[in-house]
């Protein structure tokens, strides 16, 4: 994370709360950058010495360098396995936590590679954003979208498609009701996706903000389990404080 004070290696040297202060209160502007090749080529030496094989699961491979610069690396390394999610933040945890089933269950890597790759088809992944001046100021977010929405209350849903972040739609009015909007209005029929759980990744909410969202899934009866985390520091510096991922599966395969 490349600050104007200095660069900081993500959930080692600055978390959350500490960008959270500096990006609001202080007013200071914040960079994602992407794991180094050297990076990637030190730690995929060190997990060689604890497993006979390693899979890595990496970012949709349009949002920025970090599978460009895990692919180079994995080069020098004979049992190296670089996948390429399409996914971010909660629809990678998904398919990670399936990665290690299918490992415990004795399956072989280009199985699990192989299904990996399938359960991504069945991921979606949304995005809250309710200032869109960071995602565009990390080059992920057109110009022309950026123009439109940036002088106005006018909060953005992103989505993840085709390994990039498209424009999903927007909501106005208070942050608050707009973020409730998100998460109620967000979806297909209910019998078009899998109701088992549901992944949110939040920058910064607080705990009544998160037990509002929680309360509002439980009450529409959309999953039957919420798991609530905290983005990467990476992750909340592309999108600014306030902002949401909700992720979940389909239960079928339908063209979006």
């Amino acid at each position: 994370v490349i600050t104007e004070s200095g660069v900081f290696k993500d959930g080692v040297e600055i978390n959350n709360f500490n960008l959270a202060k500096y990006m609001d209160e202080d007013g200071g502007k914040v960079h994602a950058m992407a794991a180094t090749l050297e990076d990637y080529e030190a730690f995929f030496a060190e997990m060689l010495m604890q497993a006979e094989d390693v899979i890595h699961f990496s970012l949709a491979k349009n949002i920025g360098k970090s599978y460009e610069n895990a692919i180079s690396a994995s080069k020098g390394f004979d049992h190296v396995h670089v996948v390429n999610t399409g996914q971010f933040s909660g629809g990678m945890a998904m398919l990670v936590k399936d990665a290690v089933a299918d490992a415990a269950a004795g399956m072989s890597v280009d199985t699990i590679i192989e299904r990996a790759k399938n359960n991504s088809k069945n991921i979606t992944t949304f995005i809250y954003l309710p200032k869109p001046v960071h995602f565009y100021e990390n080059k992920l977010m057109s110009d022309w979208l950026y123009a439109l929405v940036k002088n106005s209350n006018i909060h953005l849903r992103m989505i993840v498609k085709n390994d990039a972040f498209k424009w999903g739609g927007f909501y106005m009015g208070r942050n608050e009701s707009a973020r409730r909007r998100f998460i109620r209005r967000g979806f297909i029929p209910k019998r078009l996706f899998d109701s088992r759980e549901c992944y949110i990744g939040h920058v910064e909410l607080t705990q009544k903000e998160l037990n509002t969202l929680k309360n509002d899934l439980k009450k529409d009866g959309l999953f039957d389990k919420i798991n609530i985390n905290d983005v990467s520091v990476v992750s909340a510096s592309n999108a600014g404080v306030g902002a949401m991922c909700f992720s979940f599966r389909y239960n079928r395969m339908i063209k979006k």
